[in-house]
């Protein structure tokens, strides 16, 4: 009867711990699934005359951009007007957000930080790769916004 009671410990003891690493383990392997749909909601710039959307692209067709971080510039009526794919993971940290009225920032910390400037026409350009240390600045403050400093 001793050895059953002491069998019935162990198994509950076991149970606990099974528990225990599943729940510790959870948070670290749900990054493996990519951002989850709150990530991916509309971003307005500050004066409401544009509206960045992030996406992740699904498509295989390009193996460089599969589940890449792509982005949707639309006006405030919501009329599209750029479709811009980045070379960021999604598996990564990223961010996403406006710098100013017009220049979108995107932090990556497999690719760094990148951005793209739109003219009153409506064109967008992206920046040339060595940023003023301002936008910098600002793409770490979108990653801490999002993820935590």
């Amino acid at each position: 009867m001793l050895g059953a009671i002491s069998a019935r410990r162990n198994v509950g003891t076991l149970g606990s711990h099974c528990m225990l690493m599943a729940a510790t383990m959870l948070p670290a392997i749900s990054g493996c699934f990519g951002s989850p749909p709150a990530a991916l909601k509309p971003v307005a710039s500050p004066d409401g005359t544009w509206v960045v959307t992030p996406s992740v692209n699904r498509s295989k067709a390009d193996r460089t951009t599969y589940l890449c971080i792509a982005f949707e510039v639309t006006d405030a009526a919501g009329n599209p007007l750029h479709q811009v794919q980045s070379n960021a993971n999604d598996r990564m940290k990223w961010a996403l957000g406006w710098y100013d009225n017009d220049t979108i920032v995107l932090a990556s910390s497999d690719v760094g930080t990148s951005a793209w400037q739109l003219t009153a026409n409506g064109s967008i350009s992206q920046l040339p790769d060595s940023l003023p240390a301002e936008i910098t600045a600002h793409a770490q403050r979108l990653t801490d916004a999002k993820y935590g400093p």
